[in-house]
C-alpha cells in the first residue's frame, strides 16, 4: 500500500502514516521555533529527524499544538484536545489520535531479527497462535502498543501485556484481540511494504 496514507475510525480518531523525510533541514519549516531549539540539543540525527517528523505531522493535521510529556515519556496534548500516540521506523512516520481516548501506535519493520528475542515478549502459548512469517512482528509492535496505552512504567511484555488472539482480513491486515491488566483491548494491524502497523484510536 503506498504512503502516506490516513486511516479514519468511525469514533472520529484516524491514523496517519508518511515517508520519513531524508533530511532534517525540510522539516525545520514545518514546525515551531521551539522544535527547533528541541532538536538543536539532540545528539543523534536520526532521533533529530525522527523527533521533528512527527511534530510537523501533528502540526499539519490538528494545527500547532503546546506538546507536554506524561511522567512515562508518551507525549501530550493540552487537556481537552484529545490523544496523541506516536511512532517511527527507520522508513516512516506514524502518528494517532482520538479526541476522545488514549490511543497508541507502533510501526515496525518485518526484516528486524524478532525471531532471538521472541521468549521475552512473547510467552509458549502465545507463540502457537500464528503460523505466519510476520507474527513475530505483528506481536511485538502490539505488545508496544499496549505498553504506550498503560502510560505507565514497569509492565512486564509476559505477563501484563498478552495476545489472545489474531486474526487476518487477508495477508496484509487484520486485527488482535489482547488484554493489558485485565483490560481487553482490540488492535488493528496491516502491512505497508516490509513493514507492518499496529495501532488503536
Amino acid at each position: 500500500m503506498e504512503l502516506p496514507l490516513k486511516l479514519h475510525s468511525q469514533e472520529g480518531g484516524w491514523l496517519c502514516i508518511e515517508p520519513l523525510a531524508e533530511e532534517t533541514e525540510s522539516l525545520l519549516g514545518r514546525v515551531t521555533p521551539q522544535d527547533r531549539c528541541l532538536a538543536a540539543k539532540i545528539a543523534s540525527p536520526t532521533r533529530r529527524r525522527e523527533t521533528l517528523a512527527w511534530r510537523a505531522l501533528l502540526y499539519r493535521e490538528l494545527g500547532i499544538q503546546p506538546i507536554t510529556y506524561a511522567p512515562c515519556g508518551a507525549p501530550l496534548l493540552p487537556e481537552g484536545k484529545g490523544f496523541i500516540g506516536v511512532s517511527h521506523s527507520r522508513h516512516s512516520v506514524a502518528l494517532c489520535y482520538s479526541p476522545t481516548h488514549p490511543c497508541a501506535v507502533d510501526i515496525e519493520s518485518s526484516e528486524r531479527n524478532f525471531e532471538r528475542l521472541i521468549t521475552r515478549f512473547l510467552t509458549p502459548e502465545e507463540q502457537q497462535l500464528s503460523c505466519h512469517p510476520a507474527f513475530p512482528c505483528i506481536a511485538w509492535c502490539a505488545k508496544e502498543s499496549l505498553y504506550k496505552l498503560a502510560r505507565r512504567r514497569e509492565l512486564n511484555l509476559l505477563s501484563d501485556l498478552q495476545i489472545l488472539a489474531i486474526t487476518f482480513a487477508n495477508n496484509d491486515s487484520g486485527r488482535l484481540e489482547c488484554l493489558l491488566k485485565d483490560e481487553e483491548h482490540s488492535l488493528n494491524f496491516r502491512r505497508f511494504g516490509h513493514e507492518w502497523v499496529v495501532w488503536k484510536v
